[in-house]
C-alpha cells in the first residue's frame, strides 16, 4: 500500500527505482510491470462525470 501524505512531493506520487536496481534488472534482462492507481477524496467535489 502506498500512502501519499504530501501532494507537493513528487516522490510520493510515483514509484522510484534506484540506479543499482535498474542496472541489476538490465543485467538480469528482467522486466517490470507496474499498475498504479491513486484513489483520493476530493472534498466537496464529485468524482462523477457530468453528462
Amino acid at each position: 500500500m502506498q500512502e501519499i501524505r504530501d501532494l507537493d512531493d513528487p516522490q510520493q506520487k510515483g514509484i522510484f527505482l534506484g540506479v543499482d536496481l535498474l542496472a541489476w534488472m538490465s543485467t538480469a534482462r528482467a522486466s517490470l510491470d507496474i499498475d498504479q492507481y491513486v484513489y483520493h477524496e476530493c472534498g466537496d467535489q464529485s468524482d462523477s462525470v457530468a453528462p
